[in-house]
């Protein structure tokens, strides 16, 4: 993955922070959209900058922020009931070609 990839998503990402605070809790914005795209055609190119994942994964999950102490809360729980459901949900979704 290129430096210029990298650069691209860093943009979405500045631009979706913004639009996530005056968006309802149902819509999407073009930014997310724009930043999923991207994720299914170029990947993450966490190898160039290691904090894309982390800040996309954020985003994606409109988690805004999320203490420390909440985190490893649930990271002590281990995994969930649904994990392995989820994982094949992910990965069909992954591995879907994208309709254009």
């Amino acid at each position: 993955m290129s430096a210029t990839t990298a650069h691209s998503f860093n943009k979405i990402l500045n631009q979706t922070k913004v639009a996530s605070k005056s968006r309802s809790s149902g819509e999407v914005d073009d930014g997310t959209k724009k930043l999923r795209r991207m994720i299914l055609v170029e990947g993450i190119p966490s190898s160039v900058d290691p904090t894309l994942r982390p800040r996309i994964w954020k985003i994606l999950l409109r988690v805004s922020e999320l203490p420390v102490d909440t985190f490893l809360e649930y990271v002590a729980r281990g995994p969930c009931e649904v994990r392995e459901k989820i994982r094949n949900d992910t990965f069909r979704s992954v591995h879907v070609a994208p309709c254009v």
